[in-house]
C-alpha cells in the first residue's frame, strides 16, 4: 500500500527514454552490509559525463559520516539522509541501485528500472519471481557482489534500450499506486452497510 504521493508524482510522470544520466542509490533505512560504498564505486568507475547519482541513507545507518565524507568531493553525487519525498526522487532518476523491499513497489509504480541485489534472506523469492520476468534486474546476494557487478549490469542496461524500456512498462503494469484507495474503498462500503443495518 503506496503513500499518496507515489499515485500524485505518477499523475505527472515524465516517461524515460532509456538514456541513463541520473542514478538513485538506496538499499534501506541500516544497510548493514554497506552495498551502498559498492554502487558508489561503481557510478564512479564509469566515468561517464554528466552521469549523476544521488544516495539516500536511513537515519540508522551506522555509516552516514563515513558514506558523507566519501561523497563531499564529487560534485556529481549528492548525499540526503531520511528524506521525506522519495517519489519525487524516484520519479527524477533513470535508474535504481538498491535492494529487493518494499521500495520495490514504489519503484515499481513510477516505473524506474532498478539493478538490486538481496540483503536480506525475505527478500530471495521476491527477487527470483520479479527477475524472472525482467520487472528488475537482480545481480545476486550482497556477499557476493561487487562494484563491479553494478558497474557491468548499468552497461548492459544503457546498452540495451529494449530491456531498459521493457522495464519502465512492466513495472507500471505491475504496479497502478492505487494499492491503498481500493482497501479504503471497501472498508468505507462495509461501515456504510452497517451503518445503514
Amino acid at each position: 500500500l503506496l503513500r499518496t504521493e507515489f499515485l500524485e508524482q505518477r499523475g505527472k510522470l515524465n516517461r524515460r527514454n532509456g538514456v541513463i544520466q541520473n542514478i538513485l542509490i538506496f538499499f534501506g533505512g541500516s544497510d548493514p552490509g554497506n552495498e551502498t560504498a559498492k554502487a558508489l564505486k561503481a557510478v564512479k568507475k564509469l566515468n561517464w559525463p554528466g552521469l549523476k547519482a544521488k544516495v539516500i541513507l536511513g537515519s540508522s545507518n551506522p555509516l552516514i559520516d563515513q558514506i558523507s565524507g566519501e561523497i563531499a568531493p564529487d560534485p556529481g553525487i549528492e548525499c540526503l539522509v531520511q528524506v521525506d519525498n522519495m517519489a519525487e526522487l524516484i520519479s527524477e532518476a533513470d535508474l535504481s541501485l538498491g535492494a529487493v523491499g518494499s521500495v520495490t513497489w514504489e519503484r515499481c509504480a513510477l516505473g524506474l528500472p532498478s539493478i538490486v541485489s538481496i540483503t536480506a534472506q525475505n527478500q530471495v523469492e521476491l527477487a527470483e519471481s520479479l527477475a524472472e520476468k525482467n520487472y528488475i534486474y537482480f545481480i545476486g546476494y550482497a556477499t557476493e557482489t561487487t562494484s563491479t557487478s553494478y558497474s557491468e549490469a548499468i552497461k548492459r542496461l544503457s546498452q540495451d534500450k529494449n530491456l531498459y524500456l521493457s522495464m519502465v512498462e512492466k513495472g507500471l503494469d505491475l504496479v497502478d499506486a492505487k494499492g491503498a484507495i481500493r482497501p479504503a474503498r471497501t472498508i468505507r462500503e462495509v461501515h456504510d452497510r452497517r451503518s445503514k443495518n
